[in-house]
């Protein structure tokens, strides 16, 4: 948790008070005429509130980027708090031309404040419902991971030991729970992982591939079973690899598409793979409860070997909770994935990380920004990959977006193919 403490106000300062993106500015330190590829350029942000005066303490979330339209190249920068109202943002020069520096106040020190409180007292903000049926009659409940009520039902898995809990129905009983659905909503590293050059993710941190033929990607995935679990970012993979390789067909296994399982097959080159939702908790349209399967008890299933690629992500449905819920979740996925490679040292594990999106109260870029942070150092001991979509989506021309256009995901598949065929 000592991680992604993040600098606030005391109190909660008059609106006038807070950073304002339009008097802030920013300049290049020790600007010169010209600079070399492979260089580093320093840009000395300084925060000013609504009336023009300068900050005098730090806790700004910037987001920065170098960018080229006409090369359709960029690369993100990194942001150092100074603490005092003054930010140092630093970028890799990784292509020769002309470039453009991008600053943005994404949320001020004030705002991060209010988005904190109501993170951690109002973890309620979006709900869910639970369906209890038994003969004939029908109940609607309030469901969530946590709910400051009496009288409820808490269903606890067996395996897994995560916990569901709903508003005790008036008439049934706990046990006639059936559906499942969404309720509604209430009222910076160091160094870059990469950068885009003509639409194209150079990574900094391996010699990635470039899968721009379906037979590439075919041959790549040959003999192999690849098991996803996530959320619609990850599914987002799953349906472009399905789209690029003619050959990859999918199967109608007569479930929903939201929560999956989703299923896709290549009898030539024995390839199959598959998507499923990680389970609770799991914004979506009335489905089966029963169809809801929890990550952990999922990876524990599985047997593993050098055939098989398990690739997992979850964030976006956690963002309306306190960081411990899925502090508590990653922790218990990570022993899964831990005993995992245990009992089968050859399965490739890869994790998605989480992609810049929505900047609402209910998700926004800061708190995944947070997620990102405690998800790398959660599994910085143990010998998976972490695909940083983060980067990948926060310095692309495109607008960002939670479910990024095709050119980003694109480019986050080829990062998942050259991790399993590097060669």
């Amino acid at each position: 948790m000592k991680l992604i403490e993040w600098a606030t106000p005391v109190g909660f300062p008059h609106f006038e008070n807070s950073t304002s993106a339009k008097t802030s500015k920013y300049h290049v330190k020790s600007s010169r005429t010209s600079y070399y590829v492979g260089e580093y350029i320093e840009v000395l942000i300084r925060a000013r509130d609504h009336h023009g005066h300068p900050k005098g303490y730090g806790g700004d979330f910037f987001q920065v980027k170098l960018y080229s339209p006409e090369m359709k190249a960029g690369v993100v920068g990194s942001v150092t708090d100074h603490g005092n109202g003054s930010y140092t943002a630093s970028f890799l020069l990784a292509w020769p031309g002309k470039t453009y520096i991008s600053v943005r106040l994404i949320y001020s020190s004030e705002a991060i404040a209010i988005l904190q409180a109501k993170q951690v007292y109002r973890p309620d903000k979006v709900y869910f419902h639970g369906y209890f049926e038994r003969n004939g009659t029908r109940e609607v409940v309030e469901c969530n991971l946590e709910l400051l009520k009496s009288n409820v039902c808490e269903f606890v898995d067996q395996h897994s030991g995560e916990k569901w809990v709903c508003v005790h129905p008036k008439v049934l009983p706990c046990d006639s729970w059936v559906y499942h659905s969404t309720g509604g909503e209430r009222k910076l590293e160091a160094h870059p992982s990469g950068f885009y050059y003509n639409d194209t993710w150079i990574s900094l941190q391996c010699l990635n591939r470039q899968f721009r033929l379906p037979s590439d990607a075919r041959t790549c995935l040959q003999e192999k079973n690849i098991l996803m679990f996530g959320d619609s970012t990850l599914r987002q993979w799953f349906e472009y690899l399905v789209k690029f390789i003619p050959t990859l067909k999918r199967m109608d296994l007569h479930k929903p598409y939201n929560p999956g399982p989703l299923l896709a097959v290549d009898t030539e080159s024995n390839i199959v793979m598959s998507w499923r939702c990680h389970g609770l908790p799991f914004k979506t349209l009335k489905m089966k409860a029963a169809d809801l399967h929890y990550i952990v008890n999922e990876i524990s299933g599985i047997g593993g070997g050098p055939f098989t690629v398990v690739v997992l992500s979850g964030w976006a449905h956690f963002t309306t909770y306190p960081v411990n819920v899925y502090v508590r979740w990653l922790r218990k996925l990570r022993e899964a994935v831990r005993m995992l490679i245990l009992r089968s040292p050859e399965t490739k594990v890869l994790i998605k990380s989480a992609n810049t999106g929505d900047n609402t109260v209910y998700s926004n870029n800061w708190i995944a920004f947070q997620f990102n942070k405690l998800l790398r150092v959660m599994f910085s001991s143990l010998p998976v990959i972490v695909v940083d979509a983060w980067e990948m989506t926060s310095c692309h021309y495109l607008p960002e977006a939670l479910h990024p256009e095709e050119p980003v995901i694109k480019n986050e598949v080829s990062m998942l193919l050259s991790y399993i065929c590097p060669h």
